[in-house]
């Protein structure tokens, strides 16, 4: 859940007029009632932060907060882009509530990550499912493998893996891959 407290700092950090943020955070932060079929099933208040289906907009604009991180951390001298993502300088990609980093396999640049979403974490209030979470690590040795498995905590992920219905693998696709 998003805390109430990052939304309406993130609203004036965007620059929305105090009337408009001081209308979202009403509408966060009061009762509501559910209408199943035209009929009213009583008031419930609103607890502690948004989730991420209640409101599609305001959830983007807080992972967007989180790719300004990411941005700025990839301007950082020991930041080192995944091989493959090096010319486009993508270090992520997200999908609703999921979300893929890339990076170049080594310790100093994974920390540099945990770090970054650390921080996002602490300041929105979103956390990663250590149970749904994993990363996916090749062309490293089984030990460094193992440091980068400690430092995020993280499962280790095999390849190839879906997702979206697409299969992933880090090795070039044959003809039978695409069939």
């Amino acid at each position: 859940m998003v805390q109430w407290e990052f939304i309406e700092e993130m609203l004036k950090g965007y620059g929305f007029p105090p009337k408009f943020i001081q209308m979202i955070m009403a509408c966060l932060t009061t009762k509501f009632s559910v209408k199943v079929n035209g009929e009213g099933y009583g008031y419930f208040e609103g607890k502690r932060g948004l989730r991420q289906g209640l409101s599609p907009l305001l959830f983007v604009m807080v992972i967007e907060y989180l790719s300004r991180i990411l941005k700025r951390m990839s301007q950082l001298p020991d930041f080192k882009y995944h091989p493959m993502c090096k010319e486009q300088q993508l270090t992520h990609l997200t999908f609703a509530d999921d979300l893929m980093l890339f990076c170049k396999g080594n310790e100093a640049v994974v920390r540099r990550i945990t770090e970054a979403l650390r921080h996002f974490s602490e300041t929105t209030g979103l956390k990663a499912n250590t149970d749904k979470s994993s990363i996916y690590i090749a062309g490293v040795d089984d030990e460094l493998k193992q440091k980068l498995l400690d430092i995020t905590c993280y499962s280790s992920g095999t390849f190839p893996m879906r997702y979206l219905g697409l299969t992933l693998s880090p090795k070039r696709w044959s003809k039978m891959d695409y069939h």
